[in-house]
């Protein structure tokens, strides 16, 4: 990603709504896939600022690491407090075999151009009976200027996700659509924007709003998901995939 977005979300990921209601997916996921040990091992692929594994080390009693591809995204997280968070240049995730008890990958798959090494990787260095969580941007009706800007290859349709997840060696356990709301304000941009790079151009980069809207977006987020963990949403902008090993 550009490097102003990276300084951006180090300001805003702590209470903005969006990213608030991803950590407490994961949370609500780990809760329910994740063995009962309270004394795991966790790896954020791609922690950017770390305030996901800040909220695993406050709820949990585990030990959280943290790798990113940007040198100012680990800055950022070490600011955080987090001090086991390291670069990661793309190639083979600098941890041995068998390492961890959950793996996260929150919005990055996207960002790899060779998400089965990734994936692969990932495998490698999970424990026996892991979990891993990921989430990725979903339908690629809805891939416009905004995913080249942010550097995504792609967006996910559900069997694509769940078929190379497998190919990695990993089970999954649940994939499912969330965002739900936010593909019907999404798809009609797409349909009304003018094209550009062949395109849908749209500007918009960051959920950022003011303190109501934030709120009130964060409540909704809230009763959606409760909602999406016992019925299966026909769609959303987002998918999230649970998979053990």
């Amino acid at each position: 990603m550009q490097k102003h977005i990276y300084d951006l979300r180090a300001q805003i990921d702590e209470t903005e709504w969006r990213a608030k209601s991803r950590r407490n997916l994961v949370i609500d996921c780990w809760k329910k896939f994740g063995h009962k040990s309270e004394n795991f091992t966790m790896l954020d692929v791609g922690c950017g600022s770390g305030w996901l594994q800040k909220d695993f080390e406050t709820k949990f009693d585990c030990k959280t690491f943290g790798i990113d591809t940007s040198p100012q995204a680990v800055k950022h997280s070490k600011a955080n407090g987090l001090k086991h968070n390291t670069f990661y240049s793309g190639k083979k995730i600098p941890f041995k075999d068998n390492s961890f008890d959950l793996v996260c990958s929150i919005d990055v798959l996207e960002h790899v151009k060779d998400d089965l090494y990734l994936l692969n990787e990932i495998n490698r260095v999970m424990k026996r009976k892991s979990v891993f969580i990921g989430i990725v941007p979903a339908r690629n009706e809805l891939l416009s200027t905004r995913d080249k800007r942010l550097m995504h290859f792609r967006r996910y349709e559900k069997e694509h996700l769940q078929t190379i997840v497998s190919n990695s060696g990993l089970q999954k356990l649940s994939c499912r659509y969330i965002d739900f709301l936010l593909y019907f304000p999404l798809k009609l941009s797409c349909l009304l924007a003018k094209k550009a790079q062949d395109l849908p151009d749209i500007k918009l980069e960051t959920g950022e709003t003011n303190v109501i809207f934030n709120r009130l977006l964060y409540t909704w987020e809230k009763i959606e998901n409760r909602i999406s963990t016992n019925i299966s949403l026909p769609l959303g902008v987002s998918l999230l995939i649970v998979a053990k090993k």
